[in-house]
């Protein structure tokens, strides 16, 4: 979708697709160390100079029990976070309902901790863009149902990419923590409790 608009894309995975071509740019890295994501930069640079987009749909889960959510080790934790939070034109970093609600019986303390994060990181970059006058554009999305409710299951690849593209194209006047929903785009909720 994105190369048919003419941009360039660069991947990054464990496994890497390796798919290198004049518009694409396969990289492997494990993003859990995070002096990688300084090294994913670099190669993206030098290839192609300053990104002008990034879409980062990194995230890391060491489950929990929820009577015990703190029985994870510190490396785990440590390792998850950086994953979950780590990551300059547009940025959109593919989050979920996490930040606004918390789902404990479902073990998830380390991957809501780091999606906290990265909501807390991306509306205070947004924060300072604008009150910086900068052209820069922050996104955390997070799709829903029609009703609001978060979607646990069956979250959907093309409607994320086609609400991305809304965002590039800069159409709708969305903030930077937006929930959307297939075919609709952005459409705001209360926040879940």
């Amino acid at each position: 979708m994105l190369q048919g608009k003419g941009y360039r894309v660069a991947s990054v995975s464990r496994s890497g697709a390796q798919i290198n071509d004049q518009n694409t740019l396969s990289l492997t890295y494990d993003l859990s160390t995070p002096t990688n994501v300084s090294a994913v930069f670099k190669k993206v640079r030098d290839a192609w100079g300053e990104p002008s987009m990034i879409v980062y749909n990194g995230a890391a889960l060491h489950p929990t029990n929820y009577k015990t959510p703190f029985d994870v080790s510190l490396e785990h934790f440590e390792q998850d976070l950086a994953i979950s939070s780590s990551a300059t034109g547009t940025f959109v970093f593919v989050g979920n309902c996490l930040n606004e609600a918390p789902l404990a019986d479902k073990g998830l303390l380390t991957l809501g901790t780091g999606k906290s994060a990265a909501a807390f990181l991306v509306s205070s970059a947004a924060n300072a863009a604008a009150a910086n006058e900068k052209d820069s554009r922050f996104y955390y999305i997070d799709q829903r149902t029609e009703q609001g409710d978060p979607m646990l299951k069956g979250v959907d690849g093309a409607a994320h990419a086609e609400f991305i593209e809304e965002l590039i194209d800069g159409k709708a006047n969305v903030p930077a923590l937006a929930t959307f929903v297939k075919d609709q785009g952005y459409k705001s909720f209360p926040r879940l409790t």
